[in-house]
């Protein structure tokens, strides 16, 4: 009996704690479930499809939908790979990614931010890293190059959102028809719109060039504390440089080395007397030594300022960094950059970098071509060149070429153009 009596309350214990167990367990799911679900971001997500391909809406977890930055929509490139025929391979020790079909590519160079393609083309575009690591491709060159239409819509201003559509041939339903099924608060309910007809991109027609393109030329003029510099040279280039640009009516921007400003005054006045604009840079070239400490160089740009003042009675708002403000070694943060824009001044980047060392006509054609690509996949495309031999070389036939072209326009970049650069 001693026994019996023991043993009821111990099973009743034993069955208690089971149930306390049990739920536990059940608890630590839900909360796993709960975690997971926080994890996985609303926009862009499963329920909440902002990207689609062709006639299905694309989503993948962590990685979010498209982003306006700057004047181009950017997109996850692991999304191409949901197109019939395409592959997106990274190679994370040569640091590129590479969207291909058939025989076309696209390789994008994540460090040095140029993009090569199959057809032997070479021009400055930058790519990002964003959400889990994600690389960011620009929607609208990618889709050119390969021949693919896209779609876009804004969906919220203040954050800039947007949902997008890429289609190949093989697309049936509308852009709209998709935003109904999938996610209807996006959806124009009155109208409908039919995607463009497209050609397969083994046949995809040549890039239009029926499309109006605005160029901005800047120029660079050598510091005095760089290796290779030779003041009597760099002088005789510029001179020459100068009668070019007057000759086919062209107005660019001169970057003239903030520290050297005393000693150039002379070629200053002859540039604003030949209607060219005015910047400054900074005059080291060791990146850095630069980004060490972000106010030297407005330090410099003030200094630069009140010596431009002093001899020419003007200032001027442009400013450039060594190697832009998104470079290997450094770049310049928001903070940075609104620090800088509180001075009064802005910062220019550029989208073809036509500066490379070496003359010689393979490497002028090389850059050529690079210059022809760069302006034909840009709608406003910032032209990078120095005062040297290679851009006496390069200059009367970029010129030709942009005089040749009816959609070409050169424009001066003043004071208040609106500046392009990769402050983020």
């Amino acid at each position: 009996m001693l026994m019996k009596s023991f043993r009821k309350p111990f099973q009743a214990f034993r069955q208690h704690n089971l149930v306390l167990r049990m739920v536990a367990v059940l608890l630590g799911i839900a909360a796993l479930f709960v975690v997971v679900g926080n994890l996985r971001p609303a926009w862009g997500a499963a329920s909440n499809p902002t990207v689609f391909v062709n006639d299905a809406p694309w989503y993948s977890d962590f990685v979010m939908g498209a982003y306006m930055i700057y004047t181009d929509l950017y997109v996850p490139v692991s999304m191409f790979k949901s197109l019939d025929g395409y592959d997106v391979r990274e190679n994370k020790t040569l640091k590129n990614v590479m969207i291909s079909y058939g025989t076309h590519y696209m390789t994008f160079d994540t460090e040095s931010n140029y993009v090569y393609t199959d057809a032997g083309d070479r021009y400055h575009l930058t790519t990002y890293a964003l959400h889990n690591k994600e690389r960011y491709v620009p929607l609208h060159t990618v889709c050119e190059y390969f021949g693919l239409t896209y779609e876009s819509k804004l969906i919220d201003e203040k954050d800039e959102k947007y949902v997008v559509r890429v289609c190949d041939e093989t697309a049936n339903k509308t852009f709209n028809e998709l935003l109904k099924k999938y996610n209807p608060s996006y959806a124009d309910m009155e109208t409908e719109t039919t995607p463009p007809e497209t050609e397969p991109p083994d046949t995809k027609p040549p890039l239009p060039v029926e499309k109006e393109r605005v160029i901005y030329l800047t120029l660079e003029y050598p510091a005095s504390d760089e290796t290779d510099f030779d003041a009597e040279e760099t002088v005789n280039y510029y001179y020459e440089i100068l009668d070019i640009l007057s000759a086919y009516g062209f107005e660019a921007c001169f970057f003239f080395p903030s520290e050297d400003i005393v000693t150039l005054t002379g070629e200053i006045a002859a540039a604003l007397a030949a209607s060219q604009t005015i910047g400054l840079r900074a005059s080291t070239t060791r990146e850095k030594t630069f980004a060490q400490d972000i106010d030297n160089f407005v330090y410099a740009a003030e200094t630069g300022n009140q010596q431009l003042y002093a001899a020419l009675k003007i200032r001027t708002r442009l400013l450039r960094a060594p190697s832009g403000s998104y470079a290997r070694r450094f770049h310049i943060s928001r903070a940075e950059g609104q620090m800088i824009a509180e001075h009064g001044y802005v910062i220019w980047d550029w989208t073809c970098d036509l500066t490379p060392q070496g003359a010689g006509t393979s490497q002028t054609k090389k850059l050529l071509a690079s210059a022809s690509a760069g302006i034909e996949y840009c709608p406003v495309s910032v032209l990078r060149l120095r005062v040297d031999a290679v851009c006496t070389e390069i200059l009367p036939m970029l010129a030709e070429m942009i005089t040749e072209n009816d959609y070409y326009t050169v424009l001066p970049l003043t004071d208040g153009a609106e500046e392009i650069n990769l402050i983020q």
